[in-house]
């Protein structure tokens, strides 16, 4: 239940690389810098510390979208991450049109940590000067500066 691991490693100009794993399967795929990925993350681990039911996370890739789908009941946090193929974006989205590449449970602590631990490493490895002109995006300071005080008390 606790092996669910992210990673999100910062490459050339405008793109990532996005890796989801619960300990035996890994979904690994590109995200572009056309969507504000990393700002998903950040706002997906504030939404499970104040107790939002649902998060998702949005991951571009050129063509085809990632989702990683959230919901929380009690101390539980079940997962799905979701791949819609090219042509899907823009457009209306149901889970038919997508492929389940990943699910589990973990807890919402859990997912937490590991967002936190994404954005500490980003922030310590690239300035935020840096990082806006690489990405064309503010990194999501704020966000970070929030979960880093939430994790001094956990």
């Amino acid at each position: 239940m606790m092996q669910f691991k992210i990673s999100y490693e910062l490459r050339n100009h405008g793109w990532a690389i996005v890796s989801l794993s619960d300990g035996q399967t890994t979904v690994e795929r590109a995200a572009s810098g056309l969507h504000d990925s990393l700002l998903d993350l950040a706002q997906m681990a504030l939404s499970i510390l104040s107790g939002s039911l649902d998060s998702t996370a949005c991951f571009l890739d050129e063509p085809g979208e990632l989702q990683l789908i959230v919901r929380q009941n009690d101390e539980k946090a079940s997962y799905e991450v979701l791949w819609f193929p090219e042509g899907m974006r823009g457009k209306t989205t149901s889970r038919q049109d997508s492929e389940i590449l990943l699910q589990g449970v973990t807890t919402g602590r859990r997912i937490v940590q590991q967002i936190n631990q994404v954005l500490w490493k980003i922030h310590e490895q690239i300035e935020a000067r840096d990082y806006h002109r690489r990405w064309g995006k503010e990194f999501p300071l704020h966000e970070y500066q929030r979960l880093a005080e939430h994790a001094k008390k956990m």
